[in-house]
Formats: C-alpha cells, structure tokens, sequence
C-alpha cells in the first residue's frame, strides 16, 4: 500500500460500517491513493438492512474508482456475536488471519460501534496476535486530521494531504449518503475550476471543465455581482431591497416589476454596477445574462435568484482571495437538485430537494446555503434542515441566507420587518442564519473549522 505514517507501507484498510461513510472514504483514500493494484478493503459490519445499505454506499462508490480498483470484503457479525467482547476479538482473529495473517492493516475506527472500536483495540495491541505493524486510525473531521494509535509509540497526528481530495466531489459525497445529483455529473463543478484557476489559460487547461464553458463568463459575473452586493449593503435607505423586493410580487398585482422596470429602476437610483463594464459587456447585459429565461417567467421571483448569484459569488471572492481558504475547498455548486438513488420505493419519491449553493470542503464537511428573498415558514425551514442533515450527514450544516444586513437592526418600515420573520423562522427550526454583511467572516470560520 501507500506510504503513510512515518513512510509505513500498508498492505490492506479495515473499516467499520457507519451511516456516515464520508469518514470511510476519505481514510481509504488517504492511505490508498495512487496505488497501481488492487486495495483490499475489509468491510467490518453487523447484519442489518441499515449496514448493508451504508455498506453498499461506500462499496458502489470504491467500484466506480479506476486507479487503484478497490476489492470490497465483508467481514460480517450477526447480532449475537457482538454481545460478547471476546467473541468478537475471535472472529476478528480467524476473519483477518484466514488471509492477511503477515500483511500490514490499517484499521479505521471512526464511527465504528462502540463494541467494535473495543475489540479492534484490543485485537491490535494484544501481542499474541502478531499485529503489532498494524495501526489504528482516527480521522478527526472538525481538525482535518487524523490520530494514529500503534501499540509501541506515541500517538503521532498528520494533517489531511491532498491525496484525500482529488476523488472527492459532491456527487461522491452524495453517493456516500445514498442520494445523488439529478444531472448525475461525475466530477468537480466548473465552478470549482473557476474557482481555482488564476486565467482562461489555467481553466481551459482543466481536462474536467465542461467544453464551451468560458473563464471570462465566471469572471465577468463575479465582477458584476460582487459590485451590486456592495452597493446593496452600502444603501442606508434601502431603495435598492425595496426595488428588488417588488420583482418578488404574484404576477397580477400592480406592483409587480419584471426584468426591465427592475432595470430602469435600479439605473434611476444610479446603480454603478449596471453601466460598468466586465469582460467587455456591461453590467445589466452580465445580470440578464446569468438569470436567462428566467427574466420573461411570469411567475418566478427575481430578487432569489439575484440572491443567490451575490451570496454565491461573495464566496467565490472571498476563497479565492485567500489560499487558505481556497487549499479547504474540495467543490462548489449552485442549483443542486438532490434524489434518492436507491432503486426501491425511495425512488419513486423522485427529487428530494433542491439546495441553492453547496459548499464541500477537503474534509468532507457539507454546507448548504438556502436564499430567501421573500416568504419562508417553519415547515419549509425545517424540511431543508431534516433533508440538509440526513444528505450531509454529521458534517452537514444548512445555512439560511435572507436580504437581511446588521443596519436594518431596529428598522420599523414593514418592508424590513419581513426580514425579522424570516429570522425568527429560521431560530425556531434551529437553522443558522448569516447577514448578507457578515458573509466573509463567516465563511472564514466555517473552512478553518472555527464555525
């Protein structure tokens, strides 16, 4: 196997059956990336309809890797057996031995039972079974490391490499949950890409950008968006929110404003952004332009969609302006319309959810952020919280984004007010909430692993 530990080499990975697999895989891939032949991975489980569909998760997951090719074993418990501590380290002893009795293991106990976490311990440690050149492993996700446990020195802790990013995506994280993307991509978003290219040349040169994608697209809308947000929250009045606001009206109601009174509107109050230029076109040419079809829908609400493409591009900014923060990002996406995968009766249910940005950092944590411009009630809060949580497992932490910034505190207009419900919704289904001014901050703690 890979070199690993103080240039240990490893000759086989053992893991626990976990429902949250993201652990799982991020360790194979750290001790088995890059491996030309085929990784035997020891699969400790206890039968169950649970274990077996997180099992075959991960499995499903190793099958569609190409280089190395994983071999998935089983070494199965039934319900009786894991009662008794010593009857487990016997059939850890006559399951392991059978065929890796001089092999080297590394054996992962992260979110492995208590029992097998146990037994695993002592099964390793214990000399008269000659596994005294294996090592145990625990992978810290909050820390982005893992504690390596030997039975003769120290317990030494390494940082997560870049080996345990490269096969990491969404879709992957998704898959290890039992749900997928519904466009079934099966890499990295060409945001990400974007994301971590510094000119059209480096984009272009990334084998896994979607071909006619445009460098100078992301560049322009980045621009663009990143100007209207600042002049957003620079607006002491909030003539802008109360123009956007409007666009969010039923189709019937006189108020309402499409695309070109939103325009005209915003260019009476002398929006800057819209007159300047980005790539070459100016900035109202840059917002028709990413909302699309939208802007001749009668029905939809403009100002979400305006939302959702400031917060997304206030995250683009803010990572890649700092490498830091950047080196922690494994993939991003806009628009993830999430379905089960199963091909039972779960199937049927068709598309779960739809999330507006979600964030995967290298150490498997999710973040799905959901903008509300308008109408949001506790239900629909809580829904996105429940499906956020069992999607993103441990990791998971949706995050609600509304027009809401730190001035509008104390406001009684009661077009500002609505904000405040939205708040209060969000308090009461127990979603973290960001003000739109504090988004930077906010997303340096969560990728340092400090929020």
């Amino acid at each position: 196997m890979n070199k690993g530990y103080q240039n240990e080499v490893f000759d086989g990975i053992v893991v626990c059956s976990t429902q949250n697999q993201m652990v799982n895989y991020i360790t194979i891939l750290e001790y088995c990336n890059g491996m030309k032949s085929s990784v035997p991975v020891i699969n400790v489980t206890v039968k169950g309809d649970n274990n077996s569909k997180w099992d075959e998760y991960l499995r499903k997951v190793l099958s569609e890797q190409k280089e190395p090719t994983y071999s998935f074993e089983p070494l199965l418990f039934d319900e009786n057996e894991i009662k008794n501590h010593e009857t487990i380290i016997a059939k850890l002893h006559s399951g392991i031995d059978a065929k890796y009795k001089n092999k080297r293991l590394v054996w992962n106990i992260t979110g492995g039972q208590r029992h097998f976490v146990m037994a695993i311990t002592a099964f390793v440690n214990d000399k008269q079974y000659g596994r005294d050149k294996d090592r145990i492993v625990y992978y810290e996700g909050n820390q982005n490391q893992f504690y390596v446990y030997s039975s003769r020195q120290a317990t030494p802790v390494r940082k997560l490499s870049d080996n345990s990013y490269k096969n990491l995506n969404i879709d992957i994280a998704l898959k290890l949950m039992g749900f997928d993307l519904s466009d079934k991509p099966s890499k990295k978003s060409d945001a990400f890409f974007y994301l971590s290219s510094n000119s059209p040349e480096d984009f272009k040169g990334s084998e896994q950008a979607t071909p006619g994608t445009k460098w100078e697209e992301y560049e322009a809308e980045k621009e663009f968006y990143n100007d209207f947000y600042k002049e957003y929250v620079r607006d002491g009045k909030f003539e802008i929110l109360n123009i956007l606001r409007r666009t969010n009206k039923k189709p019937d109601d006189v108020d309402k404003l499409r695309i070109d009174d939103m325009v005209n509107e915003l260019k009476g109050l002398q929006v800057k952004s819209l007159t300047n230029l980005y790539e070459g076109k100016t900035g109202e040419a840059v917002l028709r332009g990413s909302l699309g079809s939208l802007v001749n829908a009668k029905e939809v609400k403009l100002f979400g969609y305006i939302l959702e493409y400031m917060m997304f591009y206030q995250l683009i900014a803010e990572i890649k302006n700092h490498k830091d923060l950047l080196d922690n990002v494994a993939d991003i996406r806009m628009s993830a319309k999430v379905k089960f995968t199963q091909e039972d009766k779960e199937k049927k249910l068709g598309l779960v959810d739809e999330f507006d940005i979600v964030l995967l950092s290298k150490s498997g944590k999710m973040t799905v952020f959901e903008c509300k411009s308008g109408g949001f009630d506790g239900n629909d809060t809580k829904s996105h919280h429940y499906s956020t949580y069992a999607i993103a497992g441990v990791y998971g932490a949706p995050i609600l984004i509304t027009p809401w910034i730190k001035k509008m505190e104390g406001n009684k207009n009661p077009n500002i007010q609505r904000y405040y419900t939205l708040k209060d919704y969000a308090e009461k289904a127990r979603i973290e909430h960001w003000p739109l001014d504090e988004i930077h901050e906010n997303i340096k703690k969560r990728l340092n692993g400090k929020g």
